[in-house]
């Protein structure tokens, strides 16, 4: 996903959106339950790294609320759509999926 939206600067945010929300809820809805305590332990770890690292700006990406699971305030835009470089959200959510899906098997 992340690699994705490197290569494809002009995809809609709203598809980015919807397809890191289908990668969360999988996730949180492995049928392992230990597995999907795991990773919303990491989800949250992570969640507040970003509030840490961007303290003045973290409420304004989308993808933040998507991985933290509040909504964005009816009327408020967010003005980013995720973080850059080892704070993506999207290329944390990939890097999650892909472990989780590794230890599945």
């Amino acid at each position: 996903m992340a690699e994705y939206l490197e290569n494809n600067p002009d995809r809609g945010d709203e598809a980015t959106i919807a397809a890191v929300k289908r990668k969360v809820n999988f996730l949180r809805d492995l049928a392992d339950m230990d597995k999907a305590i795991e990773a919303m332990d990491k989800i949250g770890n992570f969640a507040a790294k970003l509030r840490e690292n961007h303290s003045k700006e973290f409420d304004d990406c989308a993808l933040y609320h998507v991985l933290a699971g509040s909504g964005i305030a009816p009327g408020r835009e967010c003005t980013m759509l995720d973080f850059s470089g080892e704070d993506s959200v999207a290329a944390f959510i990939d890097r999650l999926e892909a472990e989780m899906s590794k230890e599945k098997r």
